[in-house]
């Protein structure tokens, strides 16, 4: 499970001295999280997402294309709502912007 959390590290950072989430990355809003145990059943969330959409979409590709549009959207929706139900009340914050590197 070590190549899952690299793989969802990214969406976990801190902010003001706190465990914060950002669900679409640092183009999106982040949400500071109250403790660790909402880190965790995110992080549990994640975890469950990704075996099970990785499973999906290997299916779909095998039985058709409709098919696969269709779990692309279904998982798309499906992480929409499930984190958006997991963050409620949390705190949201704009990720700051990492400065341009110098000769860019």
């Amino acid at each position: 499970m070590d190549f899952i959390n690299k793989l969802f590290a990214p969406l976990f950072r801190k902010h003001d001295g706190k465990n914060a989430f950002l669900p679409f990355g640092s183009f999106a809003k982040g949400y500071e999280l109250p403790d660790k145990a909402k880190k965790d059943k995110i992080d549990q969330f994640l975890k469950m997402f990704f075996i099970i959409g990785v499973v999906a979409l290997i299916i779909s590709i095998l039985v058709g294309f409709e098919l696969f549009v269709l779990v692309v959207v279904v998982l798309g929706v499906w992480y929409w709502a499930h984190t958006t139900s997991l963050i409620k009340g949390c705190k949201s914050f704009k990720p700051r912007k990492a400065p341009a590197s110098k000769g860019e």
